[in-house]
């Protein structure tokens, strides 16, 4: 791919929130020490209920820890947990994402709707997913 100079499409999800898009880019920060601290506090409840980062959805060759951490950095997962934050609990959090939803993100948003009981609808570039 780099002797083609072919770029893969960077992952980003789109959250509306109070009327307002807010755009997320794989690896990018929430913004805030107290959004990435409640994404941490999101993931360890989640992994209570079953939770666990698949490895195998990282294709790169590196070690098991390095593939956890990059999963937790797609976009999908920020747009989820700033959607509790700041969303209103009898509206859904609505999200689009350019790329199509990984199965580590599918069952992420899954477990956390049955955690939470919070409506959520994911569209990628293939289908709808509701929650």
């Amino acid at each position: 791919m780099k002797d083609r100079e072919v770029r893969k499409t960077p992952g980003c999800s789109s959250v509306f929130i109070n009327e307002k898009v807010l755009d997320f880019f794989y690896g990018n920060e929430l913004g805030t020490k107290y959004n990435n601290e409640v994404l941490e506090l999101v993931v360890s409840w989640l992994k209570s209920e079953g939770y666990g980062p698949d490895p195998s959805q990282v294709l790169l060759d590196i070690e098991e820890d390095g593939k956890e951490s990059l999963l937790s950095l797609h976009s999908e997962k920020m747009a989820v947990v700033l959607g509790l934050i700041n969303g209103n609990k009898r509206v859904p959090i609505h999200i689009v994402t350019n790329l199509r939803v990984c199965g580590d993100c599918h069952l992420y948003v899954k477990l956390f709707f049955t955690v939470y009981d919070h409506r959520i609808v994911v569209r990628d570039q293939n289908s709808f997913h509701h929650f």
